[in-house]
């Protein structure tokens, strides 16, 4: 927990039920002081567990009780190991409408959305970069058969590693 920058970072890793997941965090916000004020970046890259609906259900319930009437305008990143479906997208979770939620594949980027106080500019330059990116991987799987040995070796190599 960074309290100068307002973020909690919570990294489950390895393997959790879904409910020994949700109650050792629900125990550790509970033991923070006014933690609806505090961002979140969970990071979930090494968490080998499964989350369904219902126990995000159930964190959202519990998250409710936690910060009681109070109403929390913090923003949470959510960090996965796999390209994000709804890349550089920030909007509310169903349970959390309070709150601004954005997926991440990169901690720094991550890092960065919750402590700027440009947030929809940042995501917006983000964007413009996978953009960019997708546009290249695009011309690249289309471009005819390497001829040079460095572009064969180049072509080896998957894109979307």
């Amino acid at each position: 927990m960074n309290t100068d920058l307002k973020v909690i970072v919570i990294r489950p890793i390895g393997y959790l039920s879904a409910e020994r997941l949700i109650d050792n965090l629900c125990d550790r916000l509970l033991a923070t002081q006014e933690v609806w004020r505090f961002n979140r970046l969970i990071d979930i890259r090494r968490f080998e567990g499964e989350l369904e609906a219902r126990d995000v259900e159930k964190l959202a319930r519990q998250w409710r009780s936690i910060r009681g009437n109070h109403r929390s305008f913090a923003h949470m990143a959510i960090l996965r190991l796999e390209r994000p479906y709804r890349l550089y997208q920030a909007g509310p979770l169903s349970g959390f409408p309070d709150e601004t939620i954005c997926r991440f594949s990169d901690f720094q980027e991550a890092m960065t959305w919750l402590t700027t106080d440009e947030r929809i500019g940042y995501l917006k330059s983000l964007k413009v970069r996978a953009e960019a990116c997708e546009a290249v991987s695009s011309a690249r799987r289309t471009r005819n058969t390497p001829t040079t040995e460095t572009e064969i070796e180049f072509a080896k190599i998957p894109y979307d590693a």
